[in-house]
């Protein structure tokens, strides 16, 4: 372990150890009773402006004006996150005019990182040689100093490009990444604040169209992440039988030896009492899950879930697993006009192995997106392998984050592209 008090003052070590443990700069930024926060022109067409809140309720009505068909950025979802936000967490919320008329919508999260709470490998044992202890005692002092406060564009809680909306025709010849970073910049002006010192544009397929090579010249860096790992409903699919006949054999009777162990599991649709009823299991089971994932950007607030169902409606589905009347595992769908997205789920691990209980919610997804007519069911990006193994294919993602200060984004460009790497898995092809 590197101790900043016993290496040299001038050295590279030191000047980080001491700017990454000055505490004033990383406090999240307090909006101080602000509800709207100014103009200020991105473009060469002097007509364009961008208005900014903190709050969706004084965001005005522009999901009649605008054709989002994204229900994450829909007024109901964004309602319920800031209401039963994770702790720490405030938003801004940006609309884009032309004149009078908007023109697009973009919302952001502000939150503090803790880079050794949120980086599970942080807390293991290493083996290896001296070099490789070394390298991992490096890493760990440097997450243990790495509290910033962060702006994030799109959204901690979901998987994929659900941060902003443009009207194609009237935004054509702008750069909208640009546009965004120049956004970030603009609203800290405004907030008259320099304590946000990291910015994340999250997240982009591969095969995005957007252009980010001139935001890679203002120093913004970027990082491959985990696939999105996607089941693409076939047309000829019409009932859950289809999809199991397209498989394999091998794969075929995997499927049905899990449905066997999960035999016993009685399946529900919980009511918005019901989840009330139980949430603190279900609080429960997600948490889980959480403790046993790589990376944690944020934690849940306990009433996510309920508040959900309250917001959403049938948009919003939380099926629970029981076993003798117990609750021992459940997960959520949250769905779009053509599309389901798998959200969070939780479950017991003492049954987990005897019942294949996380196999049969895998299932039971797809099911789901076979009955409604989905062309797609989104299944995120963790446990990639078993989740090609019931037919999702891995769509490749990144994100571009930016330091402010020039020596932390440098070693961030070492040590984060060592903790964001995707993990090598076994992609597995179930079809025929």
């Amino acid at each position: 372990m590197i101790n900043a008090n016993t290496t040299n003052g001038s050295s590279l070590w030191f000047k980080v150890a001491r700017y990454l443990g000055d505490k004033n700069l990383v406090k999240p930024v307090e909006a101080k009773n602000i509800n709207q926060i100014g103009k200020k022109s991105f473009s060469n067409d002097s007509s364009i402006t961008s208005k900014h809140y903190l709050s969706i309720k004084d965001v005005p009505n522009i999901w009649d004006t605008l054709d989002m068909d994204d229900m994450f950025l829909g007024k109901s979802f964004l309602s319920c996150i800031e209401q039963y936000a994770p702790k720490g967490m405030k938003f801004v919320y940006w609309v884009f005019l032309k004149g009078e008329q908007p023109i697009g919508f973009a919302y952001g999260q502000l939150l503090r990182f803790n880079t050794y709470e949120s980086v599970s490998a942080l807390h293991q044992e290493v083996k290896g040689n001296g070099w490789q202890r070394f390298q991992f005692a490096v890493k760990k002092f440097i997450a243990q100093k790495l509290n910033f406060s962060g702006l994030v564009i799109g959204n901690l809680m979901m998987t994929g490009e659900h941060g902003f909306y443009f009207d194609k025709a009237a935004t054509a010849n702008i750069d909208i990444p640009s546009l965004l970073t120049h956004t970030i910049t603009e609203t800290k002006k405004q907030l008259k604040s320099k304590r946000v010192n990291l910015h994340l544009l999250k997240d982009y397929f591969d095969h995005t169209p957007l252009d980010f090579q001139k935001v890679e010249a203002e120093r913004y860096q970027r990082f491959a992440i985990q696939p999105n790992m996607i089941v693409k409903i076939r047309p000829e699919w019409k009932n859950f039988d289809d999809y199991l006949q397209a498989m394999s054999s091998k794969y075929r009777v995997r499927a049905k030896r899990a449905f066997k162990k999960g035999k016993d599991i009685e399946k529900k649709e919980l009511s918005l009492d019901e989840i009330d009823q139980h949430n603190s299991r279900i609080f429960d089971l997600y948490q889980n899950i959480v403790k046993n994932a790589p990376f944690n950007t944020l934690f849940l607030n306990e009433r996510y879930f309920y508040g959900l169902k309250e917001y959403l409606k049938d948009d919003f589905k939380l099926i629970g697993y029981f076993i003798d009347d117990k609750l021992i595992g459940f997960y959520t769908l949250l769905f779009g006009q053509h599309d389901v997205d798998a959200h969070f789920l939780g479950l017991d691990n003492e049954y987990n192995n005897k019942h294949q209980v996380y196999l049969n919610m895998l299932y039971d997804m797809i099911r789901k997106g076979i009955d409604t007519g989905m062309k797609e069911v989104i299944m995120a990006r963790t446990a990639l392998e078993i989740k090609s193994s019931v037919g999702a294919e891995p769509f490749g993602m990144f994100v571009y984050t930016k330091f402010q200060n020039p020596i932390i984004n440098t070693l961030l460009k070492r040590f984060a592209a060592d903790w964001l790497k995707p993990a090598e898995w076994t992609q597995r092809k179930p079809f025929k």
